[in-house]
């Protein structure tokens, strides 16, 4: 039983560690041009590249439904995200 155990735990563990890697991680290998050629934005205070995308439709009705006092509840979209890749020494991501 301790050794199910065991294998259990070892699987577990490899399995989280290679899943980091997954699905961004081809931002990690990107220098500066290729970040400003999939349209990143630069920010110096933080030294970090963000790609951030809203559904502005699902926006606008969430302002309405705040002015207009609606009980409804208000969630972003589905297919909203934001990408940050923070850069470390020698302009490499980190």
């Amino acid at each position: 039983m301790k050794k199910v155990l065991l294998m259990a735990i070892a699987f577990c563990v490899a399995f989280v560690a290679n899943a980091q890697d997954v699905p961004y991680s081809k931002y990690l290998s990107f220098n500066k041009q290729e970040f400003k050629g999939s349209r990143f934005k630069y920010d110096d205070e933080t030294n970090t590249w963000s790609l951030n995308k809203t559904n502005s439709l699902n926006v606008t009705l969430n302002i309405l439904c705040i002015i207009a006092d609606a009980e409804e509840e208000i969630r972003p979209a589905t297919n909203d995200y934001s990408i940050v890749v923070q850069m470390g020494r020698d302009e490499h991501a980190a």
